[in-house]
């Protein structure tokens, strides 16, 4: 970052925000020790320019001994997060409320039979990671269009979304997917601001 110029999107000591484990929502990293079979995810930020920020998250699985890919179990919910980002994708556009966009995921999602999630799909990004203007959310459980949810899409906006899987856990916590992309509200639809995750990050625990 210093190299390239650019400073933290948000708190430093929350930039790039690595965690592992149970769902704990936005807060800072724990102790806890990473393990073969975990996932790991990444959230980080950067102000450009002096002006514009930028919110991604990343995903990684770290395999365990003898595997070269994530179990079976765990690439359908990479597939499903994906899925799901690419259908609250497809709903953007000049006019759609932000509602729209967190139902077309939301179908998805009870379709593949995700655990509820109780995060809205995204938010505008601007001069701050979180700005002002159409929220992507309200569609959570079935309730009609509200607030920032119900405003419309415009041209020149970004949005920072997540595309969501989320499990239980046979210890009774849960654990959800939310790769998070950025795009830019065109006049026919969205545009990616950068190329998005399509596959997991593979990580050996193998010495």
């Amino acid at each position: 970052m210093a190299e390239l110029g650019v400073v933290d999107g948000w708190a430093p000591d929350q930039n790039p925000n690595v965690n592992s484990g149970p769902d704990r929502g936005h807060s800072h990293s724990t102790d806890k020790v990473i393990m073969p079979g975990d996932v790991i995810q990444t959230d980080f930020g950067i102000g450009v320019h002096g002006v514009w920020v930028s919110d991604i998250q990343r995903f990684a699985y770290v395999l365990r001994p003898g595997e070269s890919e994530a179990p079976s179990d765990m690439q359908e919910r990479w597939q499903y997060a994906r899925e799901a980002s690419r259908a609250a994708k497809a709903a953007m556009r000049p006019g759609a409320l932000g509602w729209d966009v967190d139902r077309a995921q939301r179908e998805v999602l009870r379709r593949h039979r995700s655990i509820p999630i109780i995060w809205s799909t995204g938010h505008p990004v601007g001069y701050w990671a979180h700005d002002v203007g159409p929220r992507l959310g309200g569609a959570t459980f079935g309730s009609p269009p509200f607030g920032d949810a119900a405003r419309e899409l415009r041209p020149g906006q970004t949005f920072a979304f997540d595309g969501f899987f989320g499990w239980s856990s046979e210890d009774g916590t849960t654990k959800t997917i939310s790769v998070e992309e950025m795009v830019v509200i065109t006049d026919d639809g969205a545009e990616w601001l950068i190329d998005p995750q399509e596959e997991w990050v593979l990580i050996s625990s193998e010495n």
